[in-house]
């Protein structure tokens, strides 16, 4: 990992080598055929089968170890993840955030027992779906419903870009009470009749992550599968809390790889009779870029310390997400400058990563909100 500052010196030994040994499975198993994947626009089952492989795609353990991942391990998880793809990361990070999170925090023991299992060993994969076409930064104006009808409750309304939700056998969905508006979530396999898919085709950005919009039609489920410890929007938010923290790290590994493609190709390039890399403007582009990689990893680590101690508040996350997600897409812009023509074919790793942090930067709150939210937390005054 990129550490200019010495700062895993603060790590455990137990997770310097969990993060080596994930970086070089992923180099050797995925590395090699990413930009060609992208490329194609194609999902290959392998990439699920190597994530599933890894524990990544649910159990979140150590290789070689038994117990649960502590929150540094998760973030230097999706790290490596996101160096390699920010659309690989989104997979995990829905699997095991917005997925197994909700259904360990609100869902019936009933529940966890049919599901909860399968979800950790990655034998099935799940969904969120909270966005609706009307307002993805309001998730309060939700058009979605639901209705008690005898031992069923009966959901309509329409999802979108719900992320694994082209395979995803079964969706978290965030609907509200027709008779007083309260927020509810639910389990819902994707198999059950009126529940359906329409994958989002011709992106241009994570094209490594399926994304699906989703229609509810009528769509009937016991009421068993109502999760019993939700309560309002809040805890479909709290959901959102856990991603972003994966992002807050996540970002910071495409941070490394679109420097690290700037360093080399500046060193190589003779222009003027010298390399690229003596330049002036090129030199600042690439202190930049270590100086932001630098403060993203500082204020990630302390918040794993904050969140491992039960100390941290949601405005903390929603920082270290919009300055963390914001400084890795400039310098991956900045990056596709060092590489001039060639920034703009698949060559190299830029012009992906910087197609996906596009979107990075944009989902799981944008810059603008997550300003928002610190301001309130700040002043005490709502700008929404």
């Amino acid at each position: 990992m990129l550490d200019f500052y010495n700062i895993k010196c603060f790590f455990p030994d137990t997770s310097i080598r969990f993060q080596a040994e994930i970086r070089e499975i992923l180099d050797k198993k995925l590395g090699n055929q990413i930009n060609t994947w992208w490329g194609e626009d194609e999902f290959p089952d392998e990439i699920t089968t190597i994530l599933t492989t890894l524990g990544a795609f649910g159990e979140l353990k150590p290789i070689n170890h038994h117990s649960p991942l502590s929150y540094l391990d998760y973030g230097l998880l999706m790290y490596e993840l996101e160096r390699i793809d920010s659309g690989i990361r989104s997979i995990v990070s829905v699997q095991n955030a917005l997925t197994i999170y909700p259904l360990k925090q609100f869902g019936s023991s009933h529940l966890q027992k049919l599901y909860l299992d399968k979800l950790q060993k990655g034998h099935i994969t799940g969904c969120f779906a909270l966005t609706e076409d009307g307002g993805g930064s309001d998730p309060n104006s939700m058009k979605t419903t639901y209705s008690k009808k005898g031992d069923q409750y009966i959901i309509d309304g329409r999802k979108s870009w719900v992320t694994n939700g082209p395979f995803a056998q079964i969706a978290i969905v965030w609907a509200k009470d027709v008779t007083n508006n309260t927020i509810s979530g639910f389990l819902i396999p994707t198999d059950a009749k009126g529940f359906n898919i329409s994958p989002i085709e011709n992106k241009m950005s994570l094209r490594l992550s399926p994304t699906a919009n989703i229609e509810l039609d009528q769509v009937a489920v016991p009421l068993i599968h109502k999760l019993p410890g939700a309560s309002g929007l809040s805890s479909a938010l709290s959901c959102l809390a856990q991603a972003r923290y994966g992002i807050c790290w996540g970002v910071l590994g495409a941070l490394e790889s679109v420097y690290e493609d700037s360093l080399s190709f500046s060193k190589s390039r003779s222009t003027f009779g010298t390399n690229l890399s003596s330049k002036q403007l090129v030199q600042e582009k690439l202190a930049n870029m270590v100086s932001r990689h630098t403060k993203g990893v500082l204020l990630s680590y302390h918040l794993s310390v904050l969140l491992s101690q039960g100390m941290s508040v949601a405005q903390q996350i929603s920082l270290a997400k919009r300055d963390n997600a914001r400084s890795a897409l400039v310098s991956a812009r900045d990056a596709r400058e060092i590489l001039a023509a060639q920034g703009i074919t698949l060559s190299s790793n830029v012009i992906r990563h910087m197609l996906n942090l596009e979107t990075v930067d944009t989902y799981e709150g944008t810059y603008d909100i997550h300003t928002l939210i610190i301001g309130k937390s700040i002043t005490g005054e709502s700008a929404f």
